[in-house]
């Protein structure tokens, strides 16, 4: 038996071929983003995460029609808790940042949304660079950043996926 976690980046014909050199009698994935193929034999929604304590923060999950709205919905919501969380600090002196998490794909095509394409697009639409930072295996502009420090302008970060 073999149990494959995150199972949705399983996909590739190395990937394929390793579990079938396995040669097991069962596979189990475990995703929380299931293929259209998948033959789905448990499902927990979220709510039950959430009573379980499984699920720390909260989570909104949109469903957007570009990758554009995605960003233009991502950069509203991030901006419209800066509010509260500024009420927060007044209130608790406990300093809250919100920041916007937007996860790109490796350089493996014309098409992939790579960190540099997504920071363009953001300096593009007026979001100062230095509110942007990347974090990958090759290039971490958070290093020695203090996010949790008021002085630090960093509002949206950009990690790269395998």
């Amino acid at each position: 038996m073999v149990i494959v976690d995150e199972s949705h980046h399983a996909g590739s014909a190395l990937s394929v071929e390793m579990l079938q050199n396995f040669n097991p009698c069962f596979v189990l994935d475990l995703t929380a983003t299931p293929r259209k193929n998948s033959n789905i034999i448990s499902f927990v929604d979220v709510a039950q995460l959430k009573k379980e304590n499984m699920v720390k923060l909260p989570v909104i999950v949109y469903n957007r029609k570009s990758q554009a709205d995605v960003y233009s919905d991502a950069i509203n919501i991030r901006n419209r808790l800066e509010a509260p969380a500024a009420a927060e600090q007044r209130a608790s002196g406990r300093y809250i940042r919100p920041i916007v998490l937007f996860q790109a794909q490796s350089n493996i095509g014309a098409n992939s949304t790579t960190y540099q394409k997504i920071k363009d697009t953001l300096v593009e639409a007026g979001i100062p660079e230095a509110q942007i930072a990347v974090k990958t295996a090759d290039k971490d502009e958070l290093k020695g950043v203090d996010l949790l420090s008021p002085e630090c302008p960093v509002r949206i970060s950009s990690p790269s996926t395998p």
